[in-house]
């Protein structure tokens, strides 16, 4: 109980103060109010006001330019034309195209018009992305992703 009033008589003892502080016009004199009650007597006030800061000011921050000494190549693959298909056999859902060059390829996707696969058909290889392949028929828009049998 005792702690109770002692702890009311504070709040209201600090409400009166900072309503006073509100109360003064002058920015100065209002700021100098608010700053009492954190700081326990007015000369520290002054010190804190009177100090000024001190800005050390850094030399400009300089940029490490890196060069690279070694060069980055990219093979592009050609593509391979002038190919026929010599035959094809249909494996499991897969087929197996045999080429011209005596080269062997499967599809590795699953071939939904396979109405253009037609054995003695014009073709092309083409590259694809990430290494990946294509069987383009000439004349046609049909492009199979395939691999290489080896």
């Amino acid at each position: 109980m005792v702690i109770f009033l002692f702890s009311a008589t504070m709040l209201n003892s600090e409400s009166i103060t900072i309503e006073k502080c509100v109360s003064i016009n002058n920015d100065k004199n209002r700021l100098d109010c608010f700053d009492s009650f954190f700081v326990e007597s007015e000369e520290e006030v002054q010190e804190i006001v009177q100090k000024k800061p001190q800005i050390e000011k850094e030399s400009a921050i300089q940029k490490k330019v890196i060069k690279r000494k070694e060069k980055i190549e990219y093979k592009i693959p050609k593509v391979v034309s002038n190919l026929m298909i010599e035959k094809i056999v249909k494996r499991n859902g897969n087929y197996i195209f045999t080429l011209n060059d005596e080269t062997k390829w499967t599809t590795s996707e699953v071939v939904w018009n396979d109405d253009e696969l037609q054995e003695k058909a014009s073709i092309e290889i083409v590259p694809g992305v990430f290494g990946s392949k294509f069987i383009k028929i000439k004349g046609t828009k049909t492009k199979l992703r395939v691999k290489e049998i080896k």
